[in-house]
């Protein structure tokens, strides 16, 4: 079934949230799939457990979910809300079970596991904050946004083309999971961007003629306000539109207005 992808503002909304609450997911370098499955005679259910232990050493998390794997023939069932899904995650038991489809044969097929898998590791992070993002871990397309956040996305871009290109061959249009494969290309790319060490507005305004997007946060203080960090996430004629870390509420503000607060601040020098 096709989902209605959400708003890409809405996303990074979602982004900002998780960059103010947990900053240091955004420099963890990606998950790397390949060593998960190499080894020839292995089993696809061993394989998929090596991935499932990979996955959760890499992030270190704490307590660790279980896994169950279901052999079902297409790889989906019919979930609570009545869409069709490959994985589930239980939070009072921890338990993640993935349905696997009889057609796994091959471990490069696997990879169409780790999508899901990633998923449904990334309910198991957002269960086991003690803040907001634990109030929020049932939401379908927060927990999308929080497997990029955390490491996830080239997995998952991978496993929703490859997908894509297995239910073509049977002439069926389909996708999986909750945002699409070209947000995730662009929300992983934020968070190369978010993961730099934020500069002060002053450098980027020295540095940038025109001015362009920096692929990095600046810090500022806009006026009656407090230093923090922002990213620029536009820039419209002779202003920019500022991303503060704390908080969504997007500031628009003139570059001659920056520039005024660079000369009359001395901590923007």
């Amino acid at each position: 079934m096709r989902l209605a992808m959400p708003d890409y503002a809405k996303l990074l909304d979602m982004v900002v949230l998780l960059w103010g609450k947990d900053p240091s997911s955004a420099r963890r370098p990606p998950f790397d799939i390949s060593p998960c499955l190499r080894g020839e005679g292995v089993s696809d259910d061993n394989r998929v457990h090596t991935l499932f232990e990979g996955m959760l050493g890499f992030l270190r998390i704490d307590p660790r979910p279980d896994l169950c794997l279901k052999p079902q023939a297409t790889g989906l069932v019919r979930g609570q809300s009545a869409h069709w899904v490959a994985g589930q995650y239980d939070q009072r038991s921890k338990l993640i079970t993935v349905w696997m489809p009889e057609h796994l044969t091959t471990r490069d097929d696997v990879s169409l596991v780790a999508g899901t898998l990633a998923h449904e590791v990334a309910h198991h992070y957002l269960s086991t904050r003690n803040d907001e993002l634990a109030r929020e871990a049932a939401n379908e397309i927060l927990t999308d946004v929080a497997a990029v956040w955390i490491g996830f996305g080239s997995v998952m871009g991978g496993a929703r083309q490859k997908f894509a290109a297995v239910y073509k061959r049977e002439v069926i249009s389909a996708c999986t999971g909750y945002i699409g494969h070209e947000s995730i290309g662009r929300l992983e790319r934020l968070r190369r961007v978010l993961s730099r060490e934020p500069r002060p507005v002053g450098e980027w305004l020295r540095s940038t003629a025109p001015l362009a997007i920096p692929d990095y946060p600046i810090v500022a203080k806009l006026e009656d306000g407090e230093l923090q960090n922002f990213y620029i996430e536009a820039v419209p004629e002779k202003s920019v539109f500022l991303v503060p870390q704390r908080g969504t509420a997007r500031t628009l503000v003139r570059i001659s207005h920056l520039r005024y607060l660079k000369r009359t601040r001395s901590h923007f020098q």
